[in-house]
């Protein structure tokens, strides 16, 4: 824990960072939280949580804002309301009921008590399933700069653990899928999900890359630099790790995206203030590019070509969509409940829509399920959020904060553009129904929120460019005056120079401070016959106009004291 932090910071960072963690690693399954994954990330989220919110009431420094709070409290409140048990009269005029109407008919239980969803267990999971986000994003958004960067270190070396995994399933030597397929997914169930990790770590480490090029030491020693060759050397090596996994996932919205997020790590390189070696930084991301390129053209250009054979338009995604707006209209403006698209889907499939052997469990839509589900109140909070959103979002590129280093604001832009391709993503898949991703889109919507000052800041980290470093130099003042030496009547007065500014001088040490007076030949003669060394200024031969009465220029016999003469107006002791 850093010196000065106080016991409950640490206890957050770690209990943050320990969910966090844990959720990148076991939250990639499809079904969220009907695992026991899921159970065990909720059971972490818990602590996390009440630390959090317990830090919030004990009024912790943090930048959390009421719309935040509000957007936290919304998510929690739309599925609790909608498992309010309602009377029958109430709830028989709720639309898109007809078929609950009729089993309750058929049972004979026409005064049961009904809440607003039509699938409450789905409900009650989908509800438990928003405590691990929701818990990351107060416990981030409370951190400070030196933290968050080390959850993004946390958040890469997941992706590397789940791009290693992808690799090992294309190299069949690790079988995820029960057909035994050897489809790189990583630590997900779905090549999509995997893919939306890799492109999301890839502007985060596109961020440490474009740090490390401009990343330079108050030395020029050996050591130094074979330090920044192998900080180069690591960012080069992860980007080129993370892009070839994208290349063997074979997600053709993933590829799309990657080259979205390639051209967003370009423009973080321009957009940092360092940018004076701007080629090194792009030519780092454009280099790992051109690598994975010529290298997998023998073993990943047949399968990703493969990917495209099939036209588009006769995806089965164009006929979910259909049919899922036509729930939506059914069931609006209430909602049919979180978690019930598949009871709910089925009643509105079109049998021509139908797939053999198989059966839908998602709208490959997470904008238009979301629509299904929730209705009107859901509707309304992704309007504020993407309010909330576009607004952090100009803070971080035109006007970010003085407050924190370069990279930290790298990671803030970073993550607001991980969350514009996730959410267009989000229109033709499902990746944010899992654990991993609701979780890395928590992560970085607290990087948009600023951090609170810390207190142990250190700029070890800060880049210092060669021009910078000369600016500084010239604009830093003079701490030592010169040598000045006055003689008058035998007596010579020494200035020495000063251990530091005449700004920081006070006036009582202005008042208090007395020549150094040393003896010569003069003046030891004049002190055998007069048994005194002669005071400053006896002998001195005063300008003209100090010889004017009106001036108040003290007579030779006053023996005047160098705080009893008037000051010199130019600031300066020397005569």
């Amino acid at each position: 824990m850093p010196v000065g932090a106080r016991p409950r910071d640490g206890a957050l960072f770690w209990v943050g960072a320990l969910l966090f963690s844990t959720s990148l690693i076991f939250g990639g399954g499809a079904a969220a939280g009907f695992y026991l994954s899921d159970t065990l990330l909720q059971l972490l989220a818990i602590p996390c949580l009440l630390l959090a919110l317990w830090r919030l009431s004990a009024g912790a420094k943090c930048n959390l804002g009421r719309s935040e709070l509000l957007l936290c409290a919304a998510l929690i409140a739309i599925p609790l309301l909608q498992l309010i048990p309602l009377p029958p009269s109430l709830w028989a005029t709720l639309p898109a009921r007809e078929l609950e109407k009729t089993a309750l008919e058929m049972s004979s239980n026409q005064t049961a008590w009904m809440p607003i969803s039509m699938a409450p267990k789905a409900t009650w999971v989908s509800l438990l399933t928003l405590l691990p986000p929701i818990a990351v994003f107060l416990a981030t958004a409370q951190l400070t700069n030196h933290d968050r960067r080390t959850l993004s270190l946390v958040f890469l070396a997941a992706a590397i653990i789940s791009a290693f995994a992808g690799l090992l399933q294309t190299a069949h030597l690790w079988i995820a899928q029960s057909e035994g397929n050897p489809e790189a997914v990583g630590l997900f169930a779905n090549r999509n999900h995997f893919a939306a990790l890799l492109y999301s770590a890839t502007l985060i480490a596109a961020v440490w890359a474009i740090n490390g090029v401009f990343w330079r030491k108050n030395t020029s020693s050996r050591a130094a630099e074979m330090r920044h060759v192998l900080v180069l050397l690591g960012g080069f090596t992860l980007l080129t790790l993370l892009i070839a996994a994208q290349m063997m996932a074979r997600s053709r919205a993933g590829l799309g995206l990657t080259m979205l997020a390639l051209l967003g790590a370009l423009a973080l390189s321009y957009a940092d203030k360092r940018r004076t070696r701007w080629t090194s930084a792009s030519g780092l991301i454009v280099a790992a590019v051109v690598t994975v390129a010529v290298f997998s053209l023998q073993f990943a250009l047949i399968r990703v070509l493969n990917r495209f054979d099939v036209d588009p338009l006769t995806d089965a995604r164009i006929a979910i969509a259909k049919n899922t707006f036509s729930a939506i209209k059914a069931a609006f403006p209430i909602g049919t409940g979180l978690g019930s698209f598949v009871p709910v889907y089925g009643a509105f499939e079109l049998p021509q829509d139908a797939l053999i052997d198989r059966y839908i469990n998602h709208a490959h839509n997470d904008i238009l399920e979301l629509l299904m589900e929730t209705g009107l109140a859901g509707a309304v909070l992704m309007v504020f959020a993407a309010l909330w959103f576009l607004a952090r979002t100009r803070t971080a590129w035109w006007t970010p904060s003085a407050h924190g280093l370069e990279i930290d604001h790298g990671l803030t832009r970073a993550a607001a553009l991980i969350i514009g391709l996730l959410v267009v993503h989000a229109f033709v898949d499902y990746h944010l129904r899992t654990e991993t991703m609701m979780v890395t889109v928590a992560f970085c919507a607290a990087l948009l929120v600023k951090a609170p000052s810390d207190p142990n800041h250190h700029p070890r980290l800060e880049s210092i460019t060669p021009a910078m470093r000369r600016s500084t130099s010239e604009t830093q003042p003079q701490t030592t005056r010169p040598l000045a030496v006055v003689r008058a009547a035998g007596t010579e007065q020494i200035s020495w120079p000063e251990s530091r500014s005449e700004n920081t001088k006070t006036k009582d040490e202005e008042k208090t401070a007395h020549p150094v007076v040393v003896e010569t030949a003069s003046s030891q003669k004049h002190k055998s016959s007069t048994g005194q060394i002669p005071s400053w200024g006896e002998a001195i031969k005063w300008p003209e106009a100090w010889r004017n009465p009106d001036s108040g220029r003290p007579a030779a016999d006053d023996k005047a004291r160098p705080d009893e003469t008037a000051p010199d107006k130019s600031g300066s002791d020397d005569v």
